[in-house]
C-alpha cells in the first residue's frame, strides 16, 4: 500500500510507496534542533508533543513521490553543516529531514502523514525510541534516553546498509539529478539559531 502525505492546507501532496513495517523506523526526537525547527515554522504546538519531542518516520528517498504542490516546497538549515529540513511555505507544515543526497535516509514528520495513531502502528510499527531526552520537558516517559543510545545506531545500521546496497537514494525525491537540492536552503545565522533555541527553552520550561 501507499501512504499519503499532505500539508495542513492540502496544496502539497506526496506518497510513500510501499512503506515497510518495522520496529526501528518510528522514533521521537527531543533534540534542541528539532525543537528549533518547530519554532522556526511558528507551529511548536502542532509539531512537538508535551515533552518537546517530534515524531518521525524513517524511509528511503526513492520511496517518496511528489504528487502536487512541489512549487511550495522550501528547505532550511539551522547551521551550514546541519540537516536539510524541508517544509512548505503555503502553510508552513514540516515535511522531512534529509542528511544529504548520498545518504539513503529521509525522516518524514508525523504532521504530514495521513494516518491516525492506530493505523500508524499497523502500517509502520510502534514507536521504538525516544531520545535526546536531556533537552525535553520533564517528567519524561520512563523509556526515554537522555542522549542518542547505541541501540539507535544498531537499529539504523541494517536500514542504511540495505539502502546503500540497493541504491534506495536514487532517485532522491528531494534532490535533482545533478545532486543539487530541489530548493536551495535558507541557512540561519548564529544569532537566528540562538533565538530559536531560547524559544525552545521557554516552550519546555
Amino acid at each position: 500500500m501507499n501512504v499519503n502525505l499532505k500539508c495542513e492546507c492540502g496544496k502539497f501532496q506526496a506518497i510513500i510507496k510501499n512503506p515497510k513495517k518495522s520496529n526501528s523506523n518510528r522514533a521521537v526526537c527531543l533534540c534542541v534542533d528539532c525543537q528549533s525547527f518547530a519554532h522556526y515554522l511558528e507551529k511548536p504546538e502542532k509539531i512537538l508533543d508535551s515533552n518537546g519531542g517530534t515524531e518521525i518516520f524513517a524511509t528511503y528517498p526513492s520511496q517518496i513521490e511528489f504528487v502536487k504542490g512541489v512549487e511550495n516546497l522550501k528547505s532550511m538549515k539551522l547551521s551550514p553543516k546541519g540537516l536539510l529540513r524541508w517544509y512548505v511555505d503555503c502553510c508552513r507544515t514540516p515535511i522531512a529531514n534529509t542528511p544529504g543526497v548520498k545518504m539513503p535516509f529521509t525522516a518524514i514528520f508525523h504532521n504530514c502523514i495521513e494516518l491516525n495513531a492506530k493505523d500508524k502502528d499497523s502500517v509502520f510499527g510502534k514507536l521504538s525510541l525516544r531520545f535526546f531526552g536531556k533537552y525535553g520537558k520533564k517528567p519524561l516517559p520512563p523509556e526515554t534516553y537522555q542522549g542518542a543510545p547505541l541501540s539507535l545506531s544498531l537499529k539504523m545500521f541494517p536500514f542504511l546498509m540495505k539502502g546503500l546496497i540497493f541504491k534506495k537514494h536514487i532517485p532522491h525525491a528531494f534532490f535533482n539529478e545533478d545532486r543539487s537540492p530541489k530548493v536551495e536552503p535558507i541557512i540561519l545565522t548564529k544569532i537566528e539559531r540562538e533565538r530559536l533555541k531560547l524559544k525552545s527553552y521557554d516552550f519546555i520550561a
